[in-house]
């Protein structure tokens, strides 16, 4: 499934593939967007040091938690549309 999101095999992704396998155990919907999406439906790479996630807000807490139990620092920033979630 990954490597469908455009996620090359690449160590410097290894958070990124973490994330994303937490969300698609999580049964929660996403989607990918930013670099990654941008990348997988026009083929233009733009390397960036971020892997930007749309959920729905009513999923947003359940994904912050998932993400939180997997040994992700989170945070909800601007509980209308901005959550982050990073690790080392």
């Amino acid at each position: 499934m990954l490597q469908s999101l455009g996620i090359p095999d690449n160590p410097a992704h290894a958070i990124y593939r973490e994330a994303l396998e937490v969300l698609a155990d999580s049964g929660i919907p996403f989607l990918v967007g930013g670099a990654f999406g941008f990348e997988s439906f026009t083929g233009i790479a733009r390397h960036t040091k971020d892997l930007d996630l749309f959920v729905r807000p009513a999923d947003s807490q359940r994904l912050l938690r998932r993400l939180s139990r997997a040994g992700f620092e989170t945070e909800l920033r601007f509980s209308h549309w901005l959550g982050k979630a990073w690790k080392d």
